[in-house]
């Protein structure tokens, strides 16, 4: 699935689905699961290519932060629960390339559900690409200090 935003008045503003054409004026395209079409689609519209899953689990310190010809690129964890709500770890592939943000990841992520979340009604203050990535990681860092919290509070 991709989950492309535009911005509209400061505000992250999530593009229909069913608009494709619209992707040269995503800001940020967040692709949960893609099939091997939605892939082809970011190639073929914007000359992307993205990592595989098998990539993301690579855990060496060179996998994890490059650049390249296809943008900037960083690896990170995020933490989640599995089905029997043990703590778990996904790992999300991040690339910045000509004004946007990639974000690749298998699951849905509580940090990701909470900054659409909360992007709906706050205004971005330089409106580009390094903000979304770092508003992303202020959430996940925020998400986890909750987790530790209610860790020691049980």
């Amino acid at each position: 699935m991709i989950n492309a935003f535009t911005l509209e008045d400061a505000r992250l503003v999530r593009i229909d689905e069913d608009e494709n054409t619209q992707l040269n004026n995503a800001i940020w395209l967040d692709l949960l699961e893609p099939t091997s079409e939605e892939r082809e689609i970011l190639q073929d519209s914007l000359g992307q290519s993205l990592a595989t899953f098998l990539e993301l689990e690579d855990i060496e310190a060179s996998a994890r932060f490059f650049e390249d010809q296809d943008g900037l690129h960083l690896h990170s964890f995020f933490y989640c629960e599995d089905e029997e709500d043990y703590a778990d770890l996904a790992s999300v592939a991040f690339t910045v390339r000509d004004g946007r943000l990639f974000t690749l990841r298998d699951r849905e992520l509580p940090a990701f559900r909470l900054y659409r979340m909360r992007s709906r009604n706050q205004r971005l203050i330089e409106c580009n690409a390094y903000e979304v990535l770092l508003d992303l990681f202020e959430t996940k860092i925020e998400q986890l200090a909750d987790v530790i919290e209610t860790v020691y509070s049980d």
